[in-house]
């Protein structure tokens, strides 16, 4: 899924009684452009789920370890994130131009991002590059489709 979005807050959303596991750059993790200008790759889990992320085809996270932001390369970027038998849950495209940030002169800040969402039965998987992880209410309920949770 290709989309931009205005990502509003930092933070992760517990659905469904499960603990949402994030992953995004510490709060050490310097100005907007530190990577190089490039924007950086979160990854929220709301499911009992072990979900693998993809970067161009390659594994940048599989929920042990954090993303190691500095090695991503160059966009564009295909982004998946992916079942424990590798089904494809969730997508989205990062090309220049998708992630932006500007400051008006009252310093307020606008930010741009691009992500990939899906709810399923067992919970919200979203996927993000940007600045800031977006935000959202929790699914409505029930969501998804019995099954979808199967690895």
């Amino acid at each position: 899924m290709r989309g931009a979005l205005l990502l509003l807050v930092l933070g992760a959303i517990g659905i469904a009684g499960c603990q949402a596991i994030t992953r995004t750059p510490s709060a050490t993790a310097g100005p907007i452009g530190q990577f190089g200008g490039r924007p950086v790759l979160g990854i929220s889990n709301g499911t009992p789920m072990v979900v693998t992320l993809y970067l161009n085809g390659r594994v940048v996270e599989t929920g042990l370890e954090p993303i190691d932001f500095a090695s991503l390369p160059p966009l564009p970027w295909r982004v998946e994130a992916r079942s424990p038998s590798g089904r494809v849950l969730t997508s989205m495209q990062v090309t220049t131009g998708d992630v932006w940030s500007t400051t008006d002169p009252s310093g307020n800040v606008e930010t741009n991002g691009a992500m990939g969402r899906v709810d399923l039965s067992c919970g919200r998987i979203t996927i993000w590059a940007g600045y800031y992880a977006p935000s959202g209410p929790p699914p409505a309920s029930p969501a998804g489709s019995p099954g979808d949770c199967t690895p």
